[in-house]
């Protein structure tokens, strides 16, 4: 008897820089005419055009995943031309490049003496580091649009701010940036120097997200997308009255256009390509031009025995999924035929049925948010979940094969991996609700949690 490993391992699939044309004004399109710009066995994420438009700069790293190897900037000329390393001469992480107006130089972070931002020459040489406080690896710094300050994203102690650099080495204006999450991505300035957008998410890989704007005037924050979906890389349309931002809503990642109106929404966001998967995007300054990183993370199922003599070692293992999605959760049935899973293979995390021996998969949910860690009922009539349908992680439970999904917990804090009692009466899980990451247990009929650890 084999049982399939509940911990799925993770595995970034490989990312390549693309180019496209973009048609104003900016409508959904297919993309037949892509270049893809790199080809190499690893990782190339964050492009970045040069002002002229002939020329990308992006993080690439050697190593096959998003966390590891040796991130290194790189240019390359958009018409020919081997790609250019301009930070070799440093081990450790250089990411996160961003192109300065003038074209003489890119600001980027590094894990250089200690971690922060900073600026190099595009012809090359040793770069220079600014002075900010503490920062972490999650956002480019974004230049003003004359060059002389540029925007980078630190945390500390008190939270996650922007500091605003007036160059060489001025004065530094700090500034909040509020969120639910305790991480902030994929800073992004407007030309007109008025509005920051950036993303509240937990990490780098959570499959909720949102879109925020600050405002430099009055220095006030607002959500400019529900956050339901996974929504990344915002970045400013020519002219300012919109910005472009990634997002999974209505399937795989593609870039939608979202009109604002003294930077609030105005309108719902429209979609812009179709069915790409894209991860982080930039637009050419006259508009015409669009760079994307496109590729995914991916994690399969294996099957390990258990032998009764010694260890098993890999080549005891036997994998039972081959496909290009990310497997996060698993829950096998009692007569090991059914394998029931969270996928993303629609491009939002769902929850399926994978029968072992065919090969058949059934879709078991359909929403436009993720449901997470399901777990069988112990005579298998319902599953239980958690996931993100009321605007925050609950416990759900629902029949499995046919019927609506009914909600049980509705604790503003975070309810997580429900399991099931052996006589079906009952679920324990992990919250956060008493401050503490702690066991509790409620009712399969609902009622009131009751704190275990």
């Amino acid at each position: 008897m084999t049982f399939p490993n509940r911990r799925s391992g993770y595995l970034a699939g490989l990312l390549a820089i693309v180019i496209t044309t973009v048609a104003p004004p900016m409508q959904a399109q297919e993309t037949n005419d892509a270049k893809a710009l790199t080809s190499d066995s690893g990782v190339e994420d964050y492009p970045s055009w040069s002002p002229d438009a002939l020329e990308l700069v992006y993080a690439a790293s050697e190593a096959g995943d998003v966390f590891g190897g040796n991130w290194d900037i790189w240019t390359v000329v958009i018409d020919g031309g081997a790609p250019k390393n301009l930070t070799s001469n440093f081990e450790g992480d250089d990411r996160f490049p961003s192109w300065s107006p003038d074209g003489k130089q890119i600001g980027f972070w590094s894990e250089r003496e200690g971690g922060g931002y900073f600026i190099i020459p595009v012809s090359g040489g040793a770069p220079r580091r600014l002075t900010t406080s503490a920062s972490v690896p999650s956002s480019p710094p974004r230049w003003s649009g004359d060059g002389g300050k540029l925007a980078c994203m630190v945390r500390d102690g008190a939270g996650v701010f922007v500091e605003i650099v007036s160059l060489p080495s001025g004065p530094v204006r700090r500034l909040p940036l509020p969120g639910k999450n305790t991480r902030r991505f994929d800073l992004s300035w407007s030309a007109d120097e008025r509005y920051l957008a950036y993303v509240d998410a937990s990490s780098l890989t959570s499959h909720v997200s949102q879109v925020m704007v600050l405002n430099l005037v009055d220095e006030t924050s607002v959500a400019v997308t529900d956050g339901w979906t996974s929504d990344w890389s915002p970045f400013w349309a020519p002219g300012g009255r919109a910005y472009l931002f990634v997002s999974n809503r209505s399937g795989k990642k593609d870039l939608w256009l979202q009109p604002l109106e003294d930077g609030r929404p105005a309108g719902r966001p429209q979609p812009v390509t179709r069915d790409i998967g894209i991860r982080h995007a930039a637009i050419s300054s006259d508009g015409t031009r669009l760079a994307y990183s496109q590729g995914q993370t991916v994690a399969n199922v294996w099957s390990v025995p258990i032998l009764p003599d010694r260890p098993a070692t890999w080549n005891d293992a036997t994998q039972i999924t081959k496909g290009k999605d990310y497997i996060e959760f698993i829950d096998l049935d009692r007569a090991g035929k059914r394998l029931l899973m969270t996928s993303d293979r629609s491009g939002n995390p769902d929850l399926w049925i994978l029968e072992l021996q065919s090969g058949g998969l059934t879709r078991v949910t359909e929403e436009p948010t993720p449901d997470w860690g399901p777990d069988w009922s112990p005579n298998e009539d319902q599953i239980a979940f958690y996931a993100y349908r009321s605007g925050n992680r609950d416990l759900w439970i629902m029949p499995t094969e046919a019927g609506e999904a009914t909600q049980l917990t509705t604790h503003n804090s975070e309810d997580l991996y429900p399991v099931w009692s052996p006589d079906g009466t009952k679920l324990a899980f992990y919250s956060i609700r008493s401050g503490n990451r702690d066991l509790w247990m409620i009712s399969a009929s609902g009622g009131s949690a009751q704190q275990l650890t």
